[in-house]
């Protein structure tokens, strides 16, 4: 997998507090032993942490390990290009622009971890992981750039609609884009017993369906109702999707 042009990319969603990447490290088959692919367990744990195969940490600029560095500082990525400008990944201090082209690590076999964390968890404790995985490939304009700027926009489009709770997904499917309707509000959220949907007007509800995080129908109804009964469906996290005449939307719902 190459992803050192930004063409592909790996977004997370965990719930609260909200992580991104916090690591991403970058290895090919260049004969390099530091630079190999790992293979214990300790070498595994080690790239999620920024930690090249022979246990050195990774460095900023030039190949990134202790004899090919441009800066004496760990770096939490690898060939960050400009998507750093914060510094996050040096302790706060932006370094200059790097990439895998601009130090000729260019390979036919390359491949990249992205890792998130560290997530503290206490026994028994539950966390919701949500996960983008984002293409984009510019067919119309030649070179490397457009593609980016695509990537980008689309990643923007998909934040936008997780936030506002028109986006669902699973481990198969494709997005899909949902007409929103700010003024459709399902409530109460959290809700024990029953659900109501307000701000339709006359639009017609053809279709209501709660769906499991895993896309597994849990409940439909095909009357035009805005009113949904709850009881019998376990407390957790769902998706309501309702269909109407002219509309279709979906909102994350809590049953408590």
């Amino acid at each position: 997998m190459r992803l050192n042009e930004l063409q592909h990319f790996v977004y997370f969603f965990l719930a609260i507090p909200r992580w991104g990447l916090t690591g991403f490290m970058h290895n090919n088959t260049n004969g390099l032993a530091w630079q190999a692919t790992p293979v214990t367990a300790t070498q595994f744990h080690g790239v999620m942490k920024s930690y090249w195969p022979d246990n050195t940490y990774l460095r900023y600029g030039g190949w990134g390990h202790d004899a090919y560095f441009d800066y004496n500082v760990p770096s939490k990525f690898a060939y960050p290009g400009s998507s750093d400008p914060t510094g996050f990944g040096t302790s706060g201090v932006p370094y200059p622009f790097w990439n895998a082209t601009s130090v000729g690590q260019m390979q036919t076999d390359e491949k990249s971890v992205g890792s998130m964390g560290p997530v503290i968890m206490v026994p028994g404790e539950v966390q919701q992981i949500e996960l983008a995985y984002v293409f984009a490939q510019d067919v119309v304009n030649a070179g490397v750039q457009p593609g980016k700027d695509l990537f980008f926009q689309y990643v923007d489009e998909i934040k936008n609609l997780y936030t506002n709770g028109n986006l669902y997904c699973n481990t198969t499917s494709t997005v899909e884009q949902v007409i929103d309707n700010s003024k459709v509000v399902v409530y109460p959220n959290p809700a024990s017993d029953k659900l109501y949907i307000n701000g339709l007007g006359d639009d017609f509800i053809v279709n209501i369906r709660i769906l499991a995080v895993d896309e597994k129908l849990i409940k439909e109804l095909t009357s035009n109702t805005r009113t949904i009964d709850l009881s019998g469906i376990e407390n957790g996290i769902y998706f309501i999707e309702i269909t109407t005449e002219n509309n279709k939307l979906i909102r994350k719902i809590i049953k408590d």
